[in-house]
C-alpha cells in the first residue's frame, strides 16, 4: 500500500511508528511531503530503506501529483497534540485517500468508513490500521466542501449564541 503523509515533521506527529512500520513491512511504502525538527531523525531512523522516500516542501502541482499516486493519507498524531482536525484531512478527501489516523473525535468522526484508527507509539497497531483501511472505503471531498462547511458553522453559531 502506498502511504503518503503531508505536513509537518514536529514533535506532535508519530511519524517514527510510521516508519519502524514501513521497513518491517515490505507490503508498504511511504512518502513523507514537508519539513520540520524531527525530519534528520527520521532520515537516520528509515536509512538503508528504500521503500521511505522524503520529499522536502511541494508546490500545488508537487502535491497533487504525490496524492494521486498515494492509496492512503496518515494522520500520526498523538493525543497530547490537542488537534481536533487537522488540515490535511481535508487533503487527503479530496484526493479520495483511505486514511489511518490516531485521533478520536472529531477526525474519527469525519473519517467513519474510510480509514483506520490506530493507538499512537505502536508499530503492531499501526499495522492493523493499515490492513483495515485496505478494505475501507475512499474518504468524500463533500466532507469539506465550503459551502456546506461554512452553513454548517453557521447553524452552530446560532445554537450557540441564541438566548435561552
Amino acid at each position: 500500500m502506498k502511504l503518503v503523509y503531508i505536513g509537518n515533521m514536529g514533535s506532535s506527529y508519530d511519524l517514527e511508528t510510521v516508519v519502524e512500520a514501513v521497513k518491517r513491512r515490505e507490503d508498504l511504502s511511504l512518502v513523507l511531503a514537508g519539513e520540520g525538527p524531527k525530519r534528520k531523525a527520521l532520515e537516520r531512523l528509515a536509512a538503508g530503506c528504500d521503500r521511505i522516500r522524503f520529499a522536502g516542501y511541494l508546490d500545488e502541482t508537487g502535491l497533487a501529483q504525490l496524492l494521486s499516486k498515494s492509496e492512503a493519507g496518515l494522520i500520526p498524531m498523538f493525543p497530547s497534540s490537542r488537534v481536533a482536525v487537522p488540515g490535511k484531512l481535508a487533503d487527503y478527501a479530496m484526493a479520495r485517500l483511505k486514511i489511518v489516523y490516531s485521533l478520536d473525535g472529531e477526525t474519527a468522526e469525519l473519517v467513519g468508513n474510510a480509514g483506520a484508527k490506530y493507538e499512537a507509539g505502536s508499530v503492531e497497531s499501526f499495522c492493523r490500521a493499515v490492513e483495515e483501511a485496505k478494505r475501507a472505503e475512499t474518504m468524500r471531498p463533500d466532507l469539506f466542501d465550503a459551502a456546506r462547511v461554512m452553513d454548517d458553522y453557521a447553524r452552530w453559531l446560532e445554537e450557540v449564541c441564541s438566548p435561552a
